[in-house]
């Protein structure tokens, strides 16, 4: 598996542990005390350390990550570094000026961030699976360090009032055994919780002209994240669908309002990702969609998370080339396949 641009630079960190530690090998204190300082770093200045268009924006990205994982287990990255120092005693190995290596420890503990990476989906190792793998198997100094928190806690569940009445937990009802996966869209599935999971951008775009396709990716998603299947930054993580709401007809503006609730209650959840109605480009080309506009206001708000499914053609009119669109949501095109495939109902 290949490494992303901030693996390097954790493994220098690392490096400099152990030798101001005077190891004779990095061990995985060292990787983590390189976590606790990875997750230290100002975003803002990135770019001197990693010049380049794109390099600075992942790394930023990535430091995100490894906050929000830190933070949603109370560590505090500052403290939890400096008491791991004191804990950890010389290791009468000075520095001769070679390159420093991992332990055996060390190695095997890489082997489970790159399986846990893996099994995420994800196409390259990040700090955020090291993390993951280091707090999975710690070791006597880090907890000595962590205490209590290396128990994962379970994230605060929001009051969404209209959420519980007009729409539908997906991963409640995956996890009911109301709701199965499809097989046949696993990959698919793994690519949505990939980029739902992505701190980047937030809402995702299934273009597709079949809703059928769409829900089953969405629905295998659902049961990946009920059966802790999925990335790390999506467990806890609630698929709500409010679909069913069709803003079309004669109610269009009652039914736009309710939406409007609704995405306004959704972004106040963290833990929400929410399931709208499908976006379909009227007959007339000269036609605008309120519904295309009102969430298209909401997502620029970049509090929101969604997924919508739109059709080809409202796609290439309203989606492709907006900038609110390029810089709010992700594009992911469903294939059309009719063959091998189960059929679903909520």
């Amino acid at each position: 598996m290949k490494a992303s641009v901030s693996i390097e630079l954790l493994w220098q960190m690392a490096a400099q542990e152990a030798i101001a530690g005077e190891s004779a090998e990095i061990e995985p204190e060292h990787f983590f005390a390189a976590t606790l300082k990875f997750a230290e770093l100002p975003v803002a200045e990135l770019g001197n350390l990693a010049p380049g268009a794109q390099v600075p924006k992942e790394l930023a990205a990535e430091v995100d990550t490894v906050r929000e994982q830190l933070q949603g287990r109370a560590i505090d990255s500052t403290r939890a570094r400096r008491d791991l120092r004191a804990r950890l005693r010389k290791g009468g190995s000075p520095h001769d000026g070679g390159q420093k290596h991992r332990s055996k420890t060390c190695r095997e503990m890489f082997d489970a961030a790159a399986k846990i990476a893996d099994d995420a989906g994800s196409e390259a190792l990040a700090v955020e699976h090291v993390l993951a793998a280091l707090l999975a198997s710690p070791t006597e100094a880090m907890r000595a360090v962590l205490g209590d928190a290396l128990a994962a806690k379970a994230p605060k569940r929001s009051e969404m009032p209209l959420l519980d009445q007009f729409g539908q937990d997906l991963v409640r009802l995956a996890a009911d055994g109301k709701l199965a996966a499809v097989l046949e869209r696993q990959a698919e599935s793994n690519n949505l919780l990939r980029l739902l999971a992505d701190p980047k951008r937030s809402s995702v775009v299934l273009v597709t002209n079949s809703d059928h396709n769409a829900r089953s990716v969405v629905a295998t998603a659902a049961q990946a994240i009920a059966s802790s299947e999925a990335p790390a930054r999506m467990k806890g993580r609630r698929i709500v669908d409010a679909s069913a709401a069709k803003p079309s007809g004669s109610k269009l503006a009652e039914v736009l309002e309710r939406l409007g609730k609704l995405l306004g209650e959704a972004a106040s959840a963290e833990e929400v990702v929410l399931l709208v109605p499908a976006i379909e480009a009227p007959a007339n080309p000269n036609e605008r969609s309120p519904w295309a506009d009102l969430l298209k206001k909401s997502i620029d708000g970049g509090s929101v998370q969604c997924i919508c499914r739109a059709n080809v053609t409202a796609y290439e009119r309203w989606i492709k080339k907006d900038h609110v669109w390029k810089k709010h949501a992700q594009v992911m095109w469903i294939e059309d396949r009719a063959a091998g495939e189960i059929p679903w109902e909520l």
